[in-house]
């Protein structure tokens, strides 16, 4: 008996085999990649707002142009020293945060509506399931005129 796969799992049994093949060096090496570009997304961002060229952002850093080109391509790894000269080259910031903790901070926050139709997030209260709420009139929820 054959069980015949979904488009959908077919590509991840295929992905999932392509990068089941991966040496540790190499997912290092991709993780890195992916690290440093999630900065320079970042910079990007920055250099756009200040209207900096990637010229002026090579000088503000004391490189050469080449250099910040090969960074933006993936040629070259941003190290430490080179975000210390982002930061202050652009005057900005970068923030180091775990993921477990920043998921954590956010886990007790759900979406609300202000009553103007935009949504919110704040924290949430557990409810309290012995009290008895009434439900709105339709004419609090929607704005109807008679």
């Amino acid at each position: 008996m054959s069980i015949k796969l979904s488009k959908s799992d077919h590509i991840k049994e295929k992905f999932n085999s392509l990068f089941s093949s991966i040496s540790e060096k190499d997912r290092s090496d991709i993780d890195a990649k992916v690290l440093m570009f999630r900065f320079l997304e970042i910079v990007e961002e920055e250099r756009k707002q200040k209207n900096f060229s990637r010229k002026d952002l090579a000088e503000s850093m004391g490189v050469s142009p080449a250099f910040v080109s090969q960074l933006f391509n993936g040629d070259k790894l941003l190290n430490l020293v080179h975000l210390a000269k982002l930061q202050k080259a652009l005057g900005i910031e970068f923030e180091i945060k775990n993921e477990a903790i920043r998921e954590e901070n956010f886990k007790d926050y759900i979406p609300k509506g202000d009553g103007k139709g935009v949504w919110v997030y704040k924290p949430f209260v557990e409810p309290d399931y012995e009290k008895m709420e009434t439900l709105p009139e339709a004419g609090e929820c929607f704005n109807i005129v008679a």
